[in-house]
Formats: C-alpha cells, sequence, structure tokens
C-alpha cells in the first residue's frame, strides 16, 4: 500500500466521519485495511529482528517507530524521490499522514507534568538522555518559574492520583530504558 493510497485513505475517512446522515446503531462506520494500520504485526516487517523477537513490546517498538518518524522527517533533510518502473516513488514511511497529525505534545497529561518539573540533570540521571537530543535542548528552554508551577501540579493531586501518575511514569521509564538497550545494542541504518 503505498503513501498516496493511505493519505487519501484517512481523506475518505475523515470525509465520511462529518457526513449529515444517520448511521443505524452498530453500524460500521469505516473500515481500514489491515496493512494501513499502524500497529505489531505491520511494524514488526520493517525492523530487525533483534527488535522485534521478544525484545520490545507493542507499545516500545510503536513508540521507537513514532519517534523515529518524527526525527527523520521533521529534522532531516527531505528524502529524494527515487525513479521506479515509470514514476517517481516516495522514500517517505507510508504511514507518514497519519503520523503527522498526531499531537507532539501532551501539556495536560501528568506524565509531561513530572518531565517538565524535572531539570535537565535529573533527566539524565533517570533516563541517560544525550546532551545533543533536541527535546532536552527544547526543555532548557522552560525557566525555574514553570519547572516549579509543574512540580506544584504535581503536588496538588491527589493520593490516589498520584500514585497513578507515579506508576504510569515508573512503566514509561522501563519502556524508556528497554528501547534505549535495544536501540544500542542493535546496528540498524534508522534512516535519518
Amino acid at each position: 500500500m503505498s503513501i498516496s493510497t493511505i493519505s487519501q485513505l484517512f481523506q475518505n475517512v475523515f470525509a465520511n466521519l462529518s457526513s449529515f446522515h444517520f448511521s443505524k446503531p452498530s453500524s460500521l462506520l469505516i473500515s481500514i485495511p489491515n496493512q494501513a494500520l499502524l500497529n505489531l504485526q505491520t511494524l514488526i516487517p520493517l525492523y530487525p529482528p533483534a527488535f522485534t523477537q521478544d525484545q520490545l513490546n507493542a507499545t516500545q517498538l510503536l513508540s521507537l517507530h513514532l519517534a523515529l518518524q518524527f526525527r527523520k522527517h521533521l529534522f532531516s533533510p527531505p528524502p529524494k524521490p527515487t525513479k521506479g518502473k515509470g514514476k517517481e516513488k516516495d522514500n517517505r514511511d507510508k504511514y507518514w499522514p497519519f503520523i503527522a497529525s498526531l499531537p507532539r505534545s501532551f501539556p495536560s497529561h501528568p506524565l509531561t507534568w513530572w518531565i517538565l518539573s524535572k531539570s535537565h540533570s535529573q533527566l539524565k540521571s533517570t533516563y541517560g538522555i544525550d546532551e545533543e537530543d533536541l527535546s532536552v535542548q527544547e526543555k532548557e528552554e522552560i525557566d525555574v518559574k514553570r519547572r516549579k508551577r509543574y512540580g506544584k501540579l504535581l503536588e496538588l493531586m491527589g493520593r490516589g492520583l498520584r500514585t497513578r501518575v507515579d506508576k504510569i511514569e515508573e512503566r514509561f521509564r522501563k519502556d524508556w530504558r528497554e528501547v534505549q538497550r535495544v536501540w544500542v545494542s542493535t546496528p540498524f541504518d534508522y534512516g535519518y
């Protein structure tokens, strides 16, 4: 399935979602072919076995893929089209039209508050983030007052919610470390 086919598919889906006719309860609104889905089954063929054979779970592999695609398409020069069978072939990831529509930040999510309340040195010790990481450079621009404000938001949470946020942060940290471990130990051309 080509990038233009997937792009057309999403245009059709959004056109159908904005229609003004009523559907019967439990009726099919949209149908997306399996090869157009972004999931473990469609991502496994894109990566070496070291990534997929009991190494990374679905959340980890999907997160890695999203991060690589954003890095490739937003922070690298655009790919040069290649000629193939009489027409130009687009080298971009076929999921890019969908990925590009995803939000790039989640300012109302408590995990975001937790991360933005930490200093660069705290994040570096917790996650081993490289000095050259673009997101760290952006984070350094957040002033101390703002960092304290995010910390205050966390303090104001109820105990039950705070416990859930702590569990989410712990799961995020474990996923981060596992992806980082596989990334470092597996030679692979990430395409950027």
